[in-house]
């Protein structure tokens, strides 16, 4: 009886402790799915679609990588995008659901996107370059236009060839780099530049003249598509050559210290060098001729006369009465003395050359007031009573435009003896 309690009991809590293991294994069944099906699912954002709008400015100045166009993506997938510009053209930023000035940009699409890409046409500028014998640059002088992007900055290197040197740099070059080698350009406009290079066994000289029509040099100019070479440290003598009615007034440029204001000037050549001949205008000058006789005679007894004619008054003598003869400063004026049928010249006096007095015929640069005196000769017979052989003609000049005439036409009348 007692056994069969016992093994009651026992089948009793057998099945009882079945039943709580049954069902805490269900619980944790019912758990682990659970757990599953939450590791599993998506929620509705992830498994949402996004739209990118890609556009760009101006179709003509460039496109984008993909191409412009609305493309769907995952929600929160990265896209990465190109900006291409084409030839001529230049990415400027992006703009829209982004902002920046890469190129190249990844975006996240975590919900509707538009993005816009914009370009601007490149203004390009031309730099040419230029050299003289002796040397070449970088970029190359032998193509001599080289295109950048408006407002770039560009380095020009000059390198000599052996046996030559870098002289300086000419041409649109700010002045502070005109002597070094290499030099660095905004490229904000248009350009040209030439590489100066000299000889280290021949130098150059530069002739120039501050305007044509006030005077020359001796060398010639170099306006006058002369170029002037000499070997290194010789010593060149340039002279300053005013037309008439100008003067010279200084010397610019490569010029010896205290000889800016000589006419006449030497130079070292040691290096290429530029000069430049400054002239300025001068007042008008005055010419004065006279005759006397020896020995001396009645005062209408003049023995001859004078090309120009004479300034002196002698009434009985029939040419115009005038004080003096205008010339314009630095002119080159020819007088001639001229006899009377037995009476012969004897000389000049007053300001006339040394070497000049003697001759019939002098010339005078009027480059102060003067004045001279024909002296004349009695062989024995009388003057000859008027009217003489010998006509006096008067010669107007005038300009038509721009230019000057010798003798001057602002000058005119002007009187000459018919010989």
């Amino acid at each position: 009886m007692n056994l069969n309690k016992t093994i009651t009991v026992g089948i009793a809590i057998f099945l009882i402790l079945s039943v709580f293991a049954g069902v805490y294994a269900h619980n944790i069944d019912e758990q682990e799915i659970e757990k599953e099906e939450e590791e599993t699912a998506i929620s509705p954002e992830e498994n949402s679609m996004n739209e990118l709008v890609i556009d760009v400015n101006n179709k003509e100045l460039g496109s984008t990588i993909p191409v412009p166009g609305t493309y769907e993506y995952p929600s929160g997938e990265e896209v990465t995008v190109t900006a291409t510009p084409f030839a001529g053209n230049a990415f400027e930023e992006w703009t829209g659901d982004y902002e920046g000035v890469g190129k190249e940009i990844t975006i996240a699409v975590d919900e509707n996107k538009e993005l816009t890409a914009n370009f601007e046409d490149l203004v390009v500028r031309e730099l040419e370059i230029d050299t003289t014998l002796g040397g070449t640059t970088e970029p190359l002088s032998v193509i001599p236009i080289h295109s950048f992007d408006d407002g770039e900055d560009v380095t020009v290197e000059a390198s000599p060839h052996p046996g030559f040197e870098f002289h300086r740099w000419t041409g649109d070059v700010p002045a502070d780099m005109e002597e070094e080698n290499e030099i660095t350009l905004t490229m904000d406009k248009d350009r040209y530049i030439k590489a100066n290079f000299q000889s280290t066994y021949v130098r150059e000289l530069n002739i120039n003249i501050d305007d044509p029509l006030r005077g020359t040099t001796n060398p010639l100019p170099t306006y006058f598509d002369v170029n002037h070479f000499y070997l290194d440290g010789t010593d060149v003598t340039v002279e300053a050559l005013p037309n008439p009615g100008w003067g010279f007034d200084l010397w610019t440029g490569d010029v010896p210290a205290g000889q800016e204001d000589e006419s006449e000037i030497t130079i070292t050549m040691d290096e290429n060098k530029e000069i430049t001949a400054n002239f300025k205008e001068m007042p008008e000058r005055e010419l004065r001729i006279d005759v006397e006789t020896v020995p001396p005679l009645a005062p209408d007894d003049w023995g001859g006369v004078t090309n120009p004619i004479p300034t002196s008054d002698f009434d009985e003598f029939p040419m115009p009465n005038i004080n003096y003869h205008p010339c314009p400063h630095g002119e080159e004026i020819n007088v001639e003395a001229i006899p009377f049928p037995d009476w012969e010249f004897v000389e000049w006096t007053g300001d006339v050359p040394e070497e000049q007095k003697d001759e019939i015929e002098i010339t005078l640069t009027m480059d102060e007031d003067k004045e001279i005196t024909a002296i004349f000769d009695y062989e024995g017979l009388s003057l000859p009573d008027p009217p003489w052989d010998w006509r006096i003609y008067q010669l107007d000049i005038d300009t038509d435009g721009s230019g000057v005439t010798f003798p001057a036409s602002s000058l005119s009348p002007h009187y000459y003896l018919d010989t």
